[in-house]
């Protein structure tokens, strides 16, 4: 309830948020300010992750270390929603790995649903060719190449490179462990500590879409 701040000061959690309305129109709506973190500041794991982080700095020094865990991130983003009208809270339980690690390597691809170009827009501009004048040949007028050299030595040398070229590639994309990582049991199954915000509905049209299905 009252964690150490980054000076060493003990300070009531609730204090910590501070609502904040920056001068940029950009940053008004909820989902630009989570884009706008996400992109600005790097995530940092909880070290230990089934514990809560004993200092909990303010908003403003998350900002100036572009870092912070996820407490951090979402006392800043909570700061920001309050300061531009919404209704949020920070709130923190538990959370799977893949979550409390930022681990999006069994996501889909995001680029699938981008949106593709016309297909009269992704043909090729075809430019011109100029008309080259034909020339007559004659057989006179053709001259005799002599067929290249080619040295035995210097064929043994690069099929030696190529094959050591293969086997250090199939080496390194070899997984070399008898479990990959992402299957490996996770010692803190169940007991990874995580923190989210959560946007009441009501104010600045944020509604949940009710389905009677």
């Amino acid at each position: 309830m009252a964690p150490k701040n980054e000076v060493g000061v003990l300070k009531f959690v609730c204090t910590t948020l501070r609502p904040t309305k920056l001068p940029f129109k950009e940053l008004y709506n909820w989902d630009a300010c989570s884009k706008f973190m996400a992109n600005f500041l790097e995530f940092e794991e909880l070290e230990p992750p089934d514990q809560l982080p004993t200092i909990v700095p303010a908003p403003a020094n998350t900002i100036n270390w572009q870092a912070g865990d996820c407490f951090d991130f979402s006392i800043l983003l909570c700061s920001l929603l309050l300061g531009n009208g919404y209704d949020c809270f920070v709130v923190y339980g538990r959370a799977p790995k893949e979550i409390t690690t930022r681990d999006e390597s069994m996501l889909p691809c995001p680029l699938n649903d981008m949106p593709q170009m016309p297909d009269d827009e992704q043909e090729e501009i075809k430019l011109p060719s100029k008309e080259k004048k034909s020339v007559e040949k004659t057989e006179d007028l053709i001259p005799k190449i002599d067929e290249p050299l080619n040295s035995k030595f210097d064929e043994l040398v690069k099929t030696k490179a190529e094959e050591d070229a293969k086997l250090k590639a199939k080496m390194e994309s070899d997984i070399t462990d008898d479990e990959p990582e992402y299957e490996k049991p996770d010692p803190y199954k169940d007991k990874r500590m995580h923190c989210w915000v959560l946007v009441k509905r009501g104010k600045r049209e944020v509604w949940v879409a009710y389905n009677p299905n």
